[in-house]
Formats: C-alpha cells, sequence, structure tokens
C-alpha cells in the first residue's frame, strides 16, 4: 500500500467519522437521542464524499435529492438504535418452507 492509502482506506476513514460524529457523548441519553449537531456533521460529511466521488456527473438537484435520502437514512438509524433487543429476541416473522 502506498503512503497516501487507498479508496478503500478512504472509505473506511470516512465511515468511521461519521460514525464518531453519530456517537458523540457516551451515556444512554445520549444514545436515545444523539445531538443535532452530530447528526447535521454527519449528514454533511455523507453528502461531500458523494459530491467528491459522483460530483461531475450529478446536477444540484441531484445531489439535493441524495442529501434527502442520506438524511432519511440517518433519521431510520437513530430510529433502529433507539430499539432495545436482547440476545433470544426472535424476528418478526419466521420463515417456514411449505
Amino acid at each position: 500500500m502506498s503512503a497516501r492509502g487507498n479508496r478503500r482506506h478512504f472509505g473506511k476513514q470516512v465511515a468511521c467519522l461519521a460514525a464518531g460524529a453519530l456517537a458523540g457523548e457516551t451515556g444512554s441519553a445520549a444514545a436515545a437521542q444523539p445531538k443535532p449537531d452530530a447528526r447535521s456533521a454527519a449528514l454533511q460529511a455523507l453528502t461531500d464524499l458523494v459530491r467528491s466521488r459522483h460530483g461531475a456527473h450529478l446536477s444540484e438537484e441531484q445531489l439535493q435529492h441524495v442529501r434527502r435520502k442520506i438524511a432519511g437514512s440517518l433519521l431510520m438509524a437513530d430510529a433502529l438504535k433507539r430499539t432495545r433487543l436482547d440476545n433470544g429476541d426472535e424476528p418478526d416473522f419466521v420463515f417456514q418452507a411449505e
């Protein structure tokens, strides 16, 4: 690997930065409701990542659509993080072949 790194390493770093921004503080109160600043920082970082990789091929309207989709995904991730599951919890449905 070169001294500059590669795309995979860069992607991992961006994901870690975004996750770190979302984590922000520790504790149940912080985990239950992340700071709006942390969410907006993650949204900005992910939007900038998309813009740097695909900006030449996307119009401003398309970039705004991607930004809204990312914001929705971050809200969905927050909702999933608030859901408490125990190790023995079964899925909502169980597949049974007939």
